[in-house]
Parts: C-alpha cells; sequence; structure tokens
C-alpha cells in the first residue's frame, strides 16, 4: 500500500525531527528504509517534503554532525528523485545555500544574524563544515531534476552576499591567508556562485530570458554587486564551456552578458554598484578578446552623457593596454580617432572630447614607445598641414591636448617636445593663420605638462616665451586667438618664473582681454596655479574677477582663494589684502561654507542678508532712485516717500549698532 508506505516514512521523519531522545541508530536506519522504499513506490507526498526539510532545518540550528549527516542526505535523495516537487527542491537549495554561507562567514570570525552556537569555534572547524554545506549545495545544483526548469538564482545570491562581503572588508585578511583559511572560503563561495550561474544558463532559453528571478537579483542593490562580479569572472576569466568555446560565445553566454552589461549601466547611473579594480579588469578582458557586444558599449559608455559611465568607461580604456598589449591597444586607438573624426561641423561635441579623453586615458599606460609612435602618426595633419587636403578635424586639436598629460613621460616626452615645438613654429608664424587659435590652446596645454621642460636652464621654453610675446604684439590678433597666445605665453613666463614678464602680462591682459569673460577664464586659472612671488601686480585682476558678473566671478574667486592660501610664499601685502578682501566677503554674503546649514547662526545670517540689501541699493542706476520717467499717483508717491524714510531709520539704527559693537 503506497499510502501506508508514505505515512510510515512520514512519522519516522517528524519522530527524528521533533523527539530528540528517539534519535537513535535504528530509528535513523528505519526511516532511510521507508523514505527508499516510497521513491521506489512512486509514493511521494507533500508531507514527505516537508518532514525532510524540517529535520534538516533542526540539524542545523542543533548543530549535530550525525543528525546533520542524516538530515542532508535524506533531502539529497528526495530532491534526486524525479518525481520531487520543484518548491521542495528550491527551498533545499536554499537552505544549503544559507547553511554554506553561515559557515564561510564563521572561517572569517564576523558572526552574522541567526549563526548557530556551534560555527563559533575554530575558522578551520568552520571552514570544513563549510566544506560540506557547499558539497551539498553544488550537488542540488548540479543533479537536481526539478531545477533545471526551476532555479532559485537569486535566493543562492542573497545568501551568498554576506560571504563576500567580508571576503572583501576582512581587516586580518594576511593572517587568514597565512592560515590557508581565506583561499579556501573564497574559492568554495566562488564555486558556489558559479555553480548557481551554470545550472540558471541550463534552463531552457526561452523561459531563461523571461527569467524574472534574474532581473529581481540584478535590481537588488545587495545582490547586483555580488552577482555581476561573479557573472564577470565567469565570462572574462574562467569561460566555462556552457558560455564560452573556442572565444565564441554560447547562447547562455550571450544571454548572460546581455543581462550583465545592462545591469552595469544601471548600477553605475543609480549608483547603486561601484566598480572595482578587478570588475574593470575583466571588462577590459572581455573588451580585449573581442566579446561580442563589449567594444560597442564600452563606445557608448565613452560618448555618454552620464558622468559615471564616463568614468567606467576612462577606468577601462585604462585597464585595456594591460591586456591587449602595445600593438593592439593602438589600433584600438586608431578606430576612436576615426570616429572623432568622422564627425561634421566646426565645433567639438562633448561625445568627441570624451572619446579624447579616453584615447589620452589608453595611451597613458601603453608603452611609452607605443604611444609616442602613434601620437606623432595621428597628430602629422596638425603638425604640417601643407601636406594634407583642407584643414584638419577640429577634434584633432582636443586629442593634441589631451595628449600632453599622456606623453609627459620617457620616451614620449621626446616626441612631445618635438610636437610642441612644432606647434610654437606654426603658430608664431608670420604666414599662416588658419586655426592658429587651436595651434596656441595646444601649445599652451603642451607646455603645462613640461614638454620644453622648466626654468631658466630650458633654452627652447625661453625661445618659444620670446616668440610667444612677439606674437601679442602684432595688431591683427584679437579675439579667441589674442586670448590664447595671451594664455600659452603665461604659461611659459610661469615655468620660467620670470617675475617681470609675468607682471607685464597682467597689465597687458587688463588693457586688452578685460573685455571678454572666455579671456578672464584664462587668466583666472593663471592666477590660480601661479606662486605667489610672481603675481606682483595682479591685485586688481584678482578684485575685478572675484567682483564681476557670474558666472565669471567664480573662477575669480577660485583664484582669490589660491592666492589667499599662499600667505607664506613671498605675495605682497596689498595682493594678499585684496585675495582675503574677496573671500571674506563671499563667505559674509553667502556663509562660511559648513557642511550643515543648521550650523549657521541666526545673527551672522541676519548680516549677510543686510549686506545683499545694501549692495543691491548701491547699485541701483541713478533713475530708478530718484524715481525719473516713472508717472505715480500721490498715493503711490507718499507711500514711496514712507517706505524711504523707514528704510532710513532702518539704515541709521544699523549703523549705531556697528558704532556701538566697535567701541
Amino acid at each position: 500500500d503506497t499510502a501506508a508506505v508514505a505515512e510510515g516514512c512520514v512519522a519516522c521523519l517528524r519522530l527524528l525531527a521533533r523527539a530528540p531522545a528517539a534519535r537513535l541508530p535504528s530509528l535513523g536506519r528505519a526511516a532511510e528504509a521507508w523514505l527508499q522504499a516510497s521513491l521506489a513506490a512512486g509514493a511521494l507526498s507533500p508531507e514527505m517534503g516537508q518532514e525532510c526539510l524540517t529535520l534538516t532545518r533542526v540539524a542545523e540550528l542543533e548543530g549535530s554532525r550525525p543528525l546533520q549527516n542524516l538530515a542532508w542526505r535524506f533531502l539529497k535523495l528526495l530532491c534526486l528523485d524525479a518525481a520531487c516537487d520543484a518548491a521542495v527542491s528550491r527551498a533545499a537549495v536554499e537552505l544549503a545555500a544559507q547553511a554554506a554561507a553561515a559557515a564561510l562567514v564563521a572561517a572569517f570570525g564576523a558572526p552574522m544574524s541567526g549563526q548557530p552556537d556551534f560555527l563559533q569555534g575554530s575558522a578551520g572547524e568552520a571552514l570544513n563544515v563549510a566544506k560540506f554545506h557547499v558539497g551539498n549545495l553544488m550537488r542540488l545544483e548540479r543533479d537536481a531534476v526539478a531545477l533545471k526548469i526551476s532555479f532559485p538564482l537569486h535566493a543562492v545570491v542573497l545568501s551568498l552576499v554576506p560571504v563576500f562581503k567580508a571576503v572583501e572588508g576582512r581587516v586580518a585578511r594576511a593572517q587568514l591567508e597565512a592560515e590557508g583559511v581565506f583561499p579556501g572560503v573564497r574559492e568554495l563561495a566562488t564555486k558556489a556562485l558559479q555553480l548557481a550561474l551554470e545550472r540558471w544558463a541550463a534552463m531552457p532559453l526561452q523561459q531563461g530570458m523571461c527569467n524574472t528571478d534574474l532581473t529581481r537579483t540584478l535590481e537588488n542593490a545587495s545582490t547586483a554587486g555580488v552577482l555581476m562580479t561573479g557573472a564577470l569572472t565567469c565570462l572574462g576569466v574562467d569561460r566555462p564551456q556552457w558560455a564560452v568555446q573556442q572565444d565564441e560565445l554560447m547562447p547562455a553566454g550571450q544571454m548572460l552578458l546581455g543581462h550583465l552589461l545592462w545591469a552595469v549601466e544601471q548600477g553605475a547611473c543609480t549608483r547603486t554598484w561601484q566598480a572595482t579594480t578587478f570588475d574593470v579588469d575583466v571588462l577590459a578582458i572581455l573588451c580585449s578578446a573581442g566579446t561580442s557586444g563589449c567594444r560597442p558599449k564600452l563606445l557608448q559608455w565613452a560618448v555618454s552623457e552620464r558622468p559615471y559611465l564616463y568614468t567606467l568607461a576612462l577606468r577601462v580604456h585604462c585597464a585595456l593596454p594591460r591586456w591587449m598589449g602595445g600593438t593592439r591597444a593602438v589600433a584600438w586607438a586608431q578606430s576612436l580617432l576615426e570616429v572623432i573624426c568622422v564627425a561634421e561641423g566646426n565645433a567639438v561635441g562633448r561625445g568627441q572630447s570624451q572619446v579624447a579623453s579616453c584615447i589620452a586615458a589608453l595611451l597613458s599606460s601603453c608603452p611609452p614607445e607605443h604611444a609616442a609612435s602613434w601620437a606623432q602618426s595621428a597628430l602629422a595633419p596638425l603638425l604640417w598641414p601643407e601636406a594634407t587636403d583642407g584643414p584638419p578635424p577640429p577634434a584633432l586639436w582636443t586629442l593634441a591636448r589631451r595628449l600632453s598629460v599622456a606623453l609627459s613621460r620617457e620616451p614620449g616626452s621626446v616626441a612631445l617636445r618635438a610636437i610642441s615645438e612644432r606647434l610654437a613654429e606654426l603658430a608664431c608664424s608670420q604666414e599662416r593663420r588658419r586655426c592658429q587659435r587651436h595651434e596656441l590652446r595646444a601649445l599652451a596645454a603642451a607646455l603645462r605638462c613640461g614638454a620644453l621642460g622648466e626654468g631658466s636652464a630650458a633654452p627652447a621654453l625661453s625661445a618659444v616665451a620670446g616668440r610667444l610675446r612677439e606674437l601679442l604684439r602684432e595688431p591683427a590678433l584679437s579675439g579667441g586667438t589674442l586670448a590664447q597666445a595671451w594664455a600659452a605665453h603665461a604659461e611659459a613666463r610661469l615655468l620660467l618664473g620670470a617675475k617681470d614678464e609675468l607682471r607685464i602680462a597682467m597689465r597687458y591682459a587688463i588693457r586688452h582681454l578685460s573685455d571678454r569673460d572666455p579671456s578672464g577664464a584664462l587668466v583666472s586659472d593663471v592666477i590660480a596655479r601661479a606662486p605667489a612671488d610672481l603675481l606682483e601686480g595682479g591685485g586688481p585682476v584678482v578684485e575685478g574677477l572675484s567682483g564681476h558678473r557670474w558666472p565669471l566671478r567664480a573662477a575669480g574667486l577660485a583664484a582669490a582663494a589660491a592666492v589667499a592660501e599662499r600667505r607664506q610664499g613671498g605675495a605682497s601685502a596689498a595682493l594678499l589684502q585684496v585675495a582675503g578682501g574677496a573671500v571674506d566677503a563671499f563667505r559674509e554674503v553667502h556663509g562660511s561654507g559648513a557642511s550643515s546649514w543648521a550650523l549657521r547662526n541666526t545673527a551672522q545670517s541676519s548680516r549677510a542678508k543686510r549686506r545683499r540689501l545694501l549692495l543691491e541699493l548701491r547699485d541701483l542706476p541713478q533713475h530708478e532712485l530718484l524715481r525719473k520717467g516713472f508717472p505715480e499717483s500721490e498715493t503711490e508717491e507718499k507711500e514711496f516717500q514712507s517706505l524711504c524714510l523707514a528704510a532710513r531709520s532702518r539704515l541709521d539704527a544699523w549703523l549705531q549698532g556697528e558704532a556701538n559693537g566697535g567701541k
């Protein structure tokens, strides 16, 4: 009778779980015999699965190794049967993952919520328990029939989250590595996660593609990072056969990569996931291997208007040469260059500028000889324009400025020096004026990176500074070209430490550049970086910029703050007084800059408000004060007069208060 067999099995399991005194070896053998008979007769019932799960939970709570062995043997017998219910199999996998995670975390000495007392022993003992549970988990993941169409990926990953957090944040990692515990924990956790991914990928594709469990895992902030790192490692490093064969992604690998790249974008934009150095390296490996869809996605990130995706693209480009090698890295740089040079129009867009920065980041990590050779070839249309048809693409000038940093070390600095000398020759040419503004701007960037040396012992730098000074005397220069010529000249004088020449440059800026806000931004940048002892006569410039209209005023205030911080650098008292006054005035009006608005007291806020009102009154045009040209009724005129008298009374009270406070 199948019903009687099932009832006998359930009774034995219930007795083992609820009656500790009855847990004799004979009862264990009887329960196993009843279970095998039930499986052979096809007499599985829902109660049988629930009692197996209950017995296993009791065994985990009590920490009895014999009972654990018995309970897990029963549960595996049940779940590996083809007739086992999917809900029981999923619950068994979740229980195995939770037990394995608790033991793995205990091996680090970092207790987690609900951890049994028996796991509070030595790390080695906890690691042995973890091996037992990971073995059970892997056996269930691999062989449970019901899990082939319904695998609880989210539950498994959620259980393993504390393990990976402990691996990342353990302080005594060196000691654990010496004891052999750390590698064991990391290996076991990685195996469990990789097999979970394999089991998920083995589900029917049409079901896997719409699997809400994967989406749920990737959308959850706590599980997304663990799954993404595990999936990146799987596709980029381990490359199992179910995902990659002969450098080609299998359907399951393509599906996983598609979900993964989507999750990377979402996590980067919402800041729920921060790519570690390891994650960036794996993304670089995938791009280096030419994995389908990775390089186009990397290019999308490079031109993205979302800063976190763009930052991720920069980091990946910095890591690419390590896996591509110099030759393949410059080939990828050439592909990016072709992308930014095909854009139409004379203006350089945000996307082109970002891709140029990615190229510079890529070359900064390349072998210097490869970077220097490619840079000279790429910038040839700028350096020898007579050999090209028509003007060079504007984006190439942007790239030239970005490459100044990438080529600032040997042997790239040799190429940068040659490029800078050629740019100076072109920019100061008496015959050419085409694209001169771009040349001067690129020259200033190269000089800032030390292309021609620094100090009086740099004859090439002195020669360029002299040619730029002669260029500034030409009456034909105007607008942006004049401003860029001044910026390049000031950059050279800064590097030479020419105090008198820089003072003359400041006077030149006051006379010829003060009518354009972009020019003021260039002057502010020079002041902010100049040593204090080179800024003699810079007081009027600092005062004018810090009191200008927004947004240029922000640049002026930044320059004033930089000067005020260098009080020990030999700056004149007049300059320090101007810079300090500008900074103090800003703080008085807009607050002290405290991190919390609650720290600002009422008296300070009231004083700042009064100062704003007085400034507005002072800056009103005269005709508005006298109300000329504005016909008003007699009533309105009387009201206005009363308001003026009340305001004057309040002003008198403020003045009296200031006088009394100063005594």
